[in-house]
């Protein structure tokens, strides 16, 4: 048996790991609440929390970087310095392995349980270049997570929404040929992109 693949949205605000089921159909790999993880880092006295545990004890302020917390770990992705987190420097791609790590973990042991996120597919903004590439390729191998390639996530968008329709492929058909405009509205990032 092959071994899966999963989709890893690494987004700005929230993240998420889904996987194709046997029927054909996506399963998304959710919070508690149903709801994809908050990519929210908390250093609190020597122990990492992240997700909707970290989101719920930040404060409100807007910097990435408040105290002991990393709000949208993805905005660290262009840097290659060390960033001050809690009193101590931290790697960028440490930080993003921390949210990487928990959304496999959640999928070994969450609701979901028995899933393995060994290898995976991973959205990317458009605008990510080469440096910031290889940093989230090196972060996700420090979170045990193989990736097999990137995906620009206005592309992602597209496939999802036909992925969503009763006859995906008669509606890839119609669309043979089109010019698709396709709005990317996360939670840091705008991307249009003409398919």
């Amino acid at each position: 048996m092959a071994e899966q693949i999963f989709g890893l949205d690494f987004g700005t605000t929230n993240s998420l790991l889904s996987v194709i089921g046997g029927d054909g159909r996506p399963i998304h790999l959710t919070d508690e609440r149903d709801r994809p993880h908050p990519s929210v880092v908390w250093y609190r006295a020597g122990e990492v929390i992240v997700g909707r545990k970290a989101r719920e004890n930040l404060d409100a302020g807007a910097e990435a970087i408040t105290g002991s917390f990393v709000r949208s770990p993805k905005r660290l992705l262009d840097q290659d310095a060390p960033i001050h987190v809690g009193g101590r420097d931290l790697d960028p791609r440490d930080v993003i392995a921390e949210v990487l790590r928990f959304l496999r973990t959640d999928a070994t042991t969450g609701r979901a349980a028995k899933q393995k996120p060994n290898r995976a597919v991973m959205t990317i903004p458009v605008k990510l270049d080469g440096a910031g590439r290889r940093r989230l390729r090196e972060a996700a191998r420090k979170a045990d997570i193989g990736i097999v390639q990137f995906v620009h996530e206005p592309l992602a968008a597209l496939y999802a929404y036909l992925r969503s329709q009763a006859d995906y492929r008669r509606r890839l058909a119609e669309l043979d040929g089109c010019r698709v405009l396709v709005f990317d509205w996360g939670g840091g990032t705008l991307d249009l992109t003409l398919c």
